[in-house]
C-alpha cells in the first residue's frame, strides 16, 4: 500500500540491501546523492541495471520455479513497486512510469543494512594470544 507507513528495506537472496544507485545511471545517482540533502524529485529516475541486480530480480521473480525442488529466491524481499518500475517503468504508483512515489533512501548503513559504526583502524576477534610490533595505522576516513 502506497499510503502504508512501513517500512521494508529491498533485500536480494542472501540478505543483502539492494543497492539502487549501482542500477541507474551517473546523472540519477546523483540526485540520489543529494536527497538527504536537497531532497530532489525522484520520478524521473529510470532502471539501467546491472549483472548483479538483474541477477537479483531474476531470482526473486523465477527462484521458486525451477523443478528440483529448491527454492533460490531464498530470504530476498522485492516490493511490488520496485518490481514494477524495474520492468514497466512503474505504472502501479502513477500513470506515467516514474520512479516510485513511495519510495526513501536510507544512508549510514552497510550491505547488510547495519547502522556504520565509523571507521575501524584495526579490528581482531576470536584472536587469542596476538602480538603486534611496529603497526602504523593512519590516515583513516569514513566516507558512507
Amino acid at each position: 500500500d502506497i499510503e502504508s507507513e512501513e517500512v521494508n528495506v529491498l533485500m536480494g537472496p542472501f540478505g543483502d540491501v539492494m543497492d539502487i544507485r549501482k542500477m541507474i545511471s551517473d546523472e540519477d545517482r546523483e540526485l540520489i546523492d543529494e536527497y538527504d540533502v536537497l531532497h530532489p524529485d525522484l520520478r524521473e529516475i529510470k532502471y539501467v541495471g546491472n549483472p548483479l541486480s538483474d541477477a537479483q530480480i531474476a531470482l526473486y521473480l523465477y527462484g521458486e520455479y525451477p523443478n528440483d525442488g529448491i527454492d533460490y529466491a531464498f530470504g530476498g524481499f522485492v516490493s511490488d513497486y520496485f518490481i514494477d518500475w524495474v520492468l514497466n517503468g512503474n505504472h502501479i504508483n502513477d500513470t506515467d512510469n516514474k520512479f516510485p512515489t513511495c519510495a526513501a533512501f536510507v544512508c549510514n548503513g552497510d550491505v547488510m543494512f547495519h547502522t556504520n559504526k565509523g571507521v575501524v583502524g584495526l579490528r581482531m576477534d576470536h584472536i587469542e594470544n596476538v602480538e603486534i610490533d611496529g603497526i602504523n595505522i593512519t590516515n583513516l576516513y569514513n566516507k558512507s
